[in-house]
């Protein structure tokens, strides 16, 4: 299925014969004003008439010629003169074609482009709606019944859901194949942590916790990548850190203002053996902070 755009008062006549029914291309005077993407043609000679659609043009050659879907001919064979007229046309198999589509009968044809700033409502007017919104170079998907905005997809890769921002991860998630971990000894006894946060609102004073632990006896911890930011990607903001904290004895083990990766032979940090270990985000900042975090780490 393609669908043509129209174009107004177009045609011409026939250079020479075209036999309807056995033809596949037809030359004309002149096609200079016949779309060279394709259409659809109604060839006439006042006696007899056959619709048809073509795929190109070649000089002067309407190519690609196969008989319209629809109501398509007036007899079945014909031999249609030179000088017969041929007239663009807008044939009903375009109409039912966009019909079907809008029906939700037929899928949309493959790569067809929507105007920016152009709403698409699903189902009814009370369902949901997706735009892209080109002010803010953004997507938007938009609960039309609660009259509410549900997801924005920023051409950041920033994901925001009714307020919960969701940042993109692409410089802050580690590839475990780059931590070195092949090299852990006997690593089906290890323990392997992966912890994060989405973004979260930290008042002034306060931790989040995202892991607690009790190392058995012998056993320690090595943080293996880490990172914290703001909801904005902001990093490096003083007193907002990750830390990996021993609660046994009240010590840092590892703590950053920022992301950082090391690996399972250079560890950003390690210790805490036997001890309780924490991972937390911690806000010292002065106000509240809408942040994020993550960290990979081994205890063996």
């Amino acid at each position: 299925m393609t669908l043509y755009k129209p174009k107004n008062r177009v045609g011409d006549t026939l250079a020479s014969d075209f036999v309807h029914g056995t033809d596949s291309s037809l030359t004309l005077n002149s096609a200079s004003d016949f779309r060279t993407t394709g259409g659809y043609i109604l060839i006439d000679d006042n006696n007899e008439w056959a619709l048809y659609e073509y795929t190109g043009v070649s000089t002067n050659d309407l190519t690609g010629l196969t008989s319209a879907d629809a109501i398509n001919e007036s007899i079945s064979s014909h031999t249609f003169s030179s000088g017969s007229d041929v007239y663009l046309v807008q044939a009903a198999d375009v109409i039912s074609d966009i019909v079907d589509i809008l029906k939700g009968d037929t899928d949309w044809p493959a790569s067809q482009k929507i105007g920016d700033d152009t709403k698409i409502l699903f189902g009814t007017d009370t369902d949901y709606s997706i735009k892209y919104d080109s002010a803010n170079d953004r997507l938007e998907v938009y609960d039309e019944g609660a009259s509410s905005m549900i997801t924005t997809i920023e051409s950041s890769g920033n994901i925001d859901t009714q307020g919960n921002t969701v940042t993109n991860q692409a410089t802050t998630w580690s590839d475990f194949n780059n931590l070195d971990l092949s090299n852990v000894a006997n690593f089906s006894q290890s323990n392997l942590i992966t912890v994060s946060a989405p973004t979260v609102a930290i008042p002034d004073g306060d931790d989040l916790i995202l892991h607690r632990e009790t190392l058995g006896a012998g056993k320690s911890i090595k943080v293996l990548a880490a990172g914290i930011a703001q909801d904005d990607g902001t990093t490096g903001t003083t007193s907002l850190e990750l830390q990996v904290y021993n609660n046994t004895d009240s010590s840092s083990i590892y703590s950053t203002t920022g992301i950082n990766r090391g690996s399972y032979s250079s560890p950003l940090g390690s210790g805490g053996t036997a001890d309780e270990v924490i991972i937390r985000l911690s806000n010292s900042t002065g106000s509240s902070q809408n942040c994020q975090g993550y960290c990979v780490a081994v205890v063996e």
